[in-house]
């Protein structure tokens, strides 16, 4: 979790950005509210998910760089100089990448309904080194659902996964643009 506060304050930030622009607002067509935490239950030494134990970083980075700060009935942080409050919703049943954007997907889309999910672009935040294949993913799920893909931002993250080198990511998102198979064998891994 070392290199997860200086992403997390990246993401913070980032969203402090969007959220500048005032209550229920939208910023260049992105969805700004809510957010999805993704991440599975990938480290059998914890029963927490990624998405669990990332929620309390998150809520401290917020914290550190707001002092209007409060965690109400499941809404995290109240902006400063507006009323926009964020629903943090947590994406916590996936395995990998795929499934994380997938799942991540349906819950925006049962959270805000069809038609709310659709007037908006989808911006997808990640970590820099794997911003090539979720933006791959990203790009083809959403058109799968019929949703506008807003984009994928890259924030610096430390890491010391084995495959979090850059290099290791492109060969990913390659193997996804090449062969969109693979990317339904992933859904159903």
């Amino acid at each position: 979790m070392k290199g997860y506060w200086q992403y997390l304050q990246g993401v913070v930030e980032f969203i402090s950005r969007l959220a500048g622009v005032g209550p229920g607002r939208k910023l260049g067509g992105a969805i700004v509210s809510p957010i999805v935490l993704c991440g599975g239950r990938t480290n059998p030494a914890t029963s927490l998910s990624e998405a669990e134990s990332v929620l309390p970083i998150l809520t401290q980075a917020i914290s550190t760089r707001y002092q209007d700060f409060r965690n109400v009935s499941g809404m995290i942080g109240v902006w400063p100089s507006s009323s926009l409050t964020h629903d943090v919703l947590l994406e916590n049943k996936s395995s990998n990448t795929a499934q994380n954007i997938h799942n991540a997907l349906e819950q925006l889309l049962n959270f805000l309904g069809e038609d709310r999910c659709r007037e908006g672009r989808i911006l997808f935040v990640c970590d820099a080194v794997r911003r090539f294949p979720v933006w791959v993913l990203a790009r083809h799920l959403c058109d799968e659902k019929g949703l506008r893909f807003g984009g994928v931002v890259g924030l610096p993250r430390r890491d010391i996964h084995s495959n979090s080198k850059t290099w290791k990511q492109v060969l990913r998102g390659c193997r996804y643009l090449l062969r969109s198979d693979l990317i339904q064998k992933e859904l159903n891994a």
